[in-house]
């Protein structure tokens, strides 16, 4: 995958505990090329670098959570028990 990322194969790529996630622009492409339009769920990191890269027009919507409750909730059943977390409310 490393050097998929230097060939800049990727539209958004992170390191998530240790492992190596990203979006393939040639999936895309040939999602796009049959009419698919692909949905993708991207966290503000992800969102920043697919709006950097030039070589895709997206669109974006957020999706605000019912409450701050509920993000504590979900997070704490999906994330791994070592992974702390922090919720600061705006």
């Amino acid at each position: 995958m490393e050097q998929m990322i230097a060939r800049n194969e990727f539209v958004e790529h992170a390191e998530y505990i240790d492992n190596l996630y990203g979006t393939s622009k040639h999936t895309l492409e040939s999602l796009m090329r049959r009419g698919i339009t692909p949905i993708m769920v991207k966290d503000m990191k992800g969102v920043a670098s697919i709006r950097a890269s030039s070589d895709i027009q997206a669109r974006f919507l957020f999706i605000a959570p019912p409450s701050m409750k509920e993000v504590s909730s979900s997070l704490s059943h999906t994330s791994p028990p070592h992974i702390s977390l922090l919720l600061v409310e705006t």
